[in-house]
């Protein structure tokens, strides 16, 4: 008799903590629902690579523009006659 009332008491205190189990699920599934509708994100990731795009392109930019005055200088300090004419 008091081993049978144990077992409902365990039986009972299982269904409880399925119950809470269950409820988890639950408010997991909205949770995962509710962010992938949510775009707020993506809208920012999407800024954020077009700023990187422009970096990029201001980097590749400088570097050319560095490597082209450096090659110019470099001409005008091998040959000072050519920039003595240009004055």
């Amino acid at each position: 008799m008091v081993a049978v009332r144990v077992e409902q008491q365990q039986a009972g205190t299982n269904q409880e903590l399925f119950k809470h189990v269950d409820l988890g699920v639950t408010k997991m599934k909205n949770l995962v629902s509710r962010f992938m509708k949510d775009e707020s994100g993506a809208t920012a990731i999407e800024y954020g690579l077009i700023a990187s795009l422009i970096g990029v392109a201001i980097i590749a930019g400088a570097t050319a523009l560095g490597t082209a005055l450096d090659d110019t200088f470099q001409g005008v300090a091998d040959n000072p006659a050519m920039g003595a004419a240009a004055e």
